[in-house]
């Protein structure tokens, strides 16, 4: 079965060093709600420099707080 994603993203510039990318250490961040054509909603932070992404949340407050502690 072929999977299809949607995915909104919000993009931010970090002025708080918690939120800088623990890849590359890029000051760009972009919160990413994704769904699948089964429903299920995910959320993750994703640097748009290096690609890097945090860990799956299921909200969006959780996803930027995994974040944070990367």
């Amino acid at each position: 079965m072929k999977v299809t994603y949607l995915q909104i993203i919000e993009n931010h510039t970090a002025y708080d060093r918690n939120k800088f990318c623990p890849n590359c250490g890029a000051h760009e961040w972009s919160v990413v709600k994704q769904f699948d054509n089964e429903g299920d909603i995910q959320w993750f932070v994703s640097c748009p420099q290096c690609g890097y992404d945090g860990p799956d949340a299921p909200s969006r407050k959780i996803a930027i707080e995994r974040w944070k502690r990367l």
